[in-house]
């Protein structure tokens, strides 16, 4: 199951002034922007609700395809006071906002078949025998369509964590959940132990975006 939530406040008429094959593509989908300017949410009160829900820890992990700019954009979305200058200062901010991010982009550079990265998510979901439920370019069907890979490159690949999990494609810092040891007491003095305990300092989300709970 995915959850799409389409906004109002997009103008194709400015946001697309030198696309207009974008918007022609997108209409022929079914993209009704007039339908949006009307009953869309609000990106701002969508922000409000969902940053609570990004604060609570109950998203586990995000996944994304080549989510440079999804991630980006759901900084805006949630008003971060200022928005990144730099490449190490965005993994920071995403990092203390989400958590642990992967792309599937980047994991496919060291699974051997997947041309080296050099592939969408259609044809990388070809490739694996994944199967899209909805309509390509809607993000409910795409960010289903990126858990169902993530889920068979988990299966047959195994990669190792550190190739696998916090990279996101383009960006040459990790963005992973900080791990912090946790003192464990027992009633018994000689049984003292440090342990190395996951702890995230905010949720996680998958991309177009998908999120699994």
């Amino acid at each position: 199951m995915t959850w799409e939530f389409n906004f109002r406040e997009f103008d194709q008429i400015s946001d697309m002034k030198k696309v207009s094959s974008l918007d022609s593509f997108l209409k022929n989908k079914g993209f009704d922007f007039e339908k949006l300017r009307s009953h869309g949410i609000k990106p701002k009160e969508f922000g409000r609700l969902f940053l609570p829900i990004l604060q609570s820890g109950v998203i586990q992990r995000w996944i994304t395809f080549h989510g440079f700019y999804d991630i980006g954009y759901l900084m805006k979305l949630v008003q971060i006071r200022f928005m990144p200058t730099s490449m190490a200062t965005f993994a920071t901010t995403a990092q203390r906002l989400l958590g642990t991010v992967t792309d599937l982009k980047h994991m496919a550079r060291y699974c051997d078949g997947l041309l080296d990265d050099n592939l969408g998510l259609k044809k990388l979901a070809k490739l694996l025998g994944v199967n899209r439920i909805g309509t390509a370019h809607f993000a409910g069907s795409d960010s289903l369509l990126t858990a169902s890979v993530y889920a068979k490159m988990k299966t047959i690949f195994k990669l190792p964590e550190q190739l696998s999990e916090g990279i996101l494609y383009g960006l040459p810092h990790p963005i992973r959940a900080f791990r912090q040891p946790v003192t464990i007491v027992s009633p018994s003095p000689s049984s003292r132990c440090l342990v190395s305990s996951f702890s995230r300092s905010s949720p996680i989300f998958i991309g177009d975006f998908l999120i699994i709970g």
